[in-house]
């Protein structure tokens, strides 16, 4: 998954914004720091606490703009994706914890939880259980 960032050059460096991700900018010096920076800044934003039914906007597929595509950390996008995806079936999390066979809630939110690392077995069960998923956009 990558979101896009709009590169601005200033009198005494850089800044970009993050097309799709209000709020979503950094600056730096040069180009390469800014680029490093970029991956820092969206992963955090993306990272942050919100509303419990909030939905990030998804990447546009078509931008016409000069733009930088800056990727998403699997450990990030693999929550976000599967939160979004839960949200837009207008399901709750007790609906995706029995249709994947857990015991009890709680297993089930480990996975929408920034910073999930779900080994081979659970990526292939959501997608066995889930097969709108898609896991492509994790990597």
């Amino acid at each position: 998954m990558y979101y896009h960032f709009k590169v601005h050059k200033e009198s005494d460096g850089y800044w970009a914004e993050c097309v799709e991700l209000e709020g979503c900018f950094t600056q730096a010096a040069n180009k390469k720091k800014l680029r490093e920076n970029m991956a820092e800044a969206l992963n955090s934003h993306l990272s942050e606490p919100v509303a419990s039914d909030f939905i990030f906007p998804e990447p546009r597929e078509n931008i016409r703009a000069a733009v930088e595509k800056i990727k998403v950390r699997p450990e990030v996008a693999f929550p976000i994706l599967l939160k979004s995806m839960r949200l837009s079936d207008k399901k709750r999390q007790h609906d995706y914890q029995k249709a994947l066979g857990f015991k009890n809630v709680f297993q089930y939110q480990r996975l929408e939880k920034i910073g999930a690392n779900p080994n081979l077995k659970m990526i292939s069960l959501v997608k066995e259980k889930f097969p709108g998923f898609k896991i492509e956009k994790v990597f």
